[in-house]
């Protein structure tokens, strides 16, 4: 009977065991979801782990790539960007460690960047637009052993001191005041202006942020 008992908890401490661990293995698993936002000259892929991502934060990067296709467009008609061009951008979730890995390359008509372990605001992206319209760019790839660290630290660093140094002359008045509309419904509006995320009702905006509760519900529609 004693045998009995003690197998008994045993086994229990065993599950116990196990279950703590199928756990914490479910706990750091890295979950990736991306949302694409497709346009006529710019491709936009967001990468995020554990299946979230703010709205605003959608809500953003849907207004920035918009504007973003508008600029390439733009390059294409001073012919500083082949019109048959495709720019292609990923950013967002993690790669191996905590330092960010980049990838630039050229497929065909497509121009792509990468940037795994980062999101970048519109006037780094522009910069990246910029660096494509050269004729200096390079294809690129971060270290990729996990042991570099370090080396995909410096690596990201002297891009973007590259792109500080030698691409910040964009045309930015072209971006000022520019008012994207993310969603509508009505009158009732999300959208973009100057690096800001708005809502209006009638054409009033409104001080409250997006993503709490509304007396009429918003849904973000996001398009793939």
């Amino acid at each position: 009977m004693v045998f009995f008992f003690m197998k008994r908890k045993f086994i229990i401490k065993s599950l116990s065991f196990l279950l703590v661990l199928i756990l914490c293995l479910s706990l750091n698993a890295t979950v990736k979801e991306y949302t694409n936002y497709n346009y006529k000259n710019f491709k936009f892929h967001l990468c995020y782990n554990h299946t979230y991502i703010s709205r605003k934060k959608l809500a953003y990067y849907k207004a920035v790539g918009k504007l973003l296709d508008n600029y390439i467009n733009l390059k294409k008609r001073y012919g500083e960007i082949n019109k048959n061009t495709i720019l292609e951008f990923e950013i967002g979730c993690a790669y191996l460690g905590k330092a960010p890995y980049l990838e630039i390359w050229k497929n065909g008509n497509k121009l792509s960047f990468l940037l795994e372990g980062k999101f970048l605001r519109l006037n780094e992206l522009v910069k990246i637009v910029e660096y494509f319209s050269s004729k200096e760019w390079k294809p690129f790839h971060s270290p990729t052993n996990e042991d570099y660290e370090k080396m995909r630290e410096k690596a990201f660093r002297d891009f973007m001191n590259l792109l500080d140094k030698k691409y910040s002359k964009a045309d930015w008045d072209f971006f000022r005041n520019k008012k994207i509309t993310v969603y509508q419904v009505s009158k009732l509006k999300v959208y973009y202006e100057n690096e800001n995320i708005k809502i209006s009702l009638n054409g009033k905006d409104l001080k409250i942020p997006l993503g709490v509760c509304y007396p009429i519900k918003i849904k973000l529609k996001i398009d793939t």
